[in-house]
């Protein structure tokens, strides 16, 4: 690997661990409760290290959010070509969950971090502009498998399956589901109710 990618390698990395230190500790403290020096602290860097990869504190979980994010699109883009894409798709909103499914310290924090983001309006504003990202990078992965006949099938699909997920973990860390709850189930239910009049 040349210089370069190490750099953008340890970066990411870096900017990794400090967004799991926020998250876990605006799940158990909350944002009000978290400063960046804790943060920083938690993820083993100095606070200039921090101020180097965070704008503000609540943008520190954005490369955790994003992380499942690539991970989605990556699985879409692997959708054979000629598929039947609903239920391509609805194949990969399972197989996205499923990675949470099990009990878990990674489900507890997803729990805890998604409950954070509901009650905190700066961090809502966090999730919500993940979510954005998410279904606009959607779009064009998803269209290569369409026709091009209904310009809007693309963009109401990427935005379904992206709600799909979105209203899926919401609905379940307020509700306090137990630690088995099939997630998957409740995702495509969600995804094939929202794209059902999609052709």
């Amino acid at each position: 690997m040349d210089s370069a990618g190490l750099v953008a390698r340890r970066r990411n990395a870096t900017r990794l661990e400090i967004a799991r230190a926020a998250a876990e500790l605006f799940s158990r403290k909350g944002v009000a409760g978290t400063g960046a020096e804790e943060i920083a602290q938690v993820a083993g860097v100095s606070l200039r290290t921090f101020y180097r990869h965070v704008r503000v504190k609540q943008d520190a979980v954005i490369p955790l959010l994003e992380v499942g994010a690539e991970d989605w699109q990556a699985r879409l883009s692997q959708i054979a070509p000629g598929a039947d894409l609903r239920p391509a798709i609805t194949d990969v909103v399972a197989q996205a969950l499923a990675v949470i499914e099990g009990p878990g310290p990674g489900q507890e924090l997803t729990r805890g971090l998604i409950l954070t983001m509901l009650e905190d309006d700066d961090l809502r504003r966090v999730w919500d502009k993940v979510n954005g990202d998410s279904a606009r990078d959607l779009e064009p992965i998803l269209a290569v498998h369409l026709d091009g006949r209904d310009p809007l099938a693309a963009p109401l699909l990427a935005e379904a399956a992206t709600a799909a997920i979105r209203i899926t973990l919401e609905r379940w860390a307020a509700d306090g589901a137990p630690a088995g709850a099939r997630l998957s189930e409740l995702a495509t239910e969600t995804f094939e109710r929202l794209s059902r009049w999609i052709s």
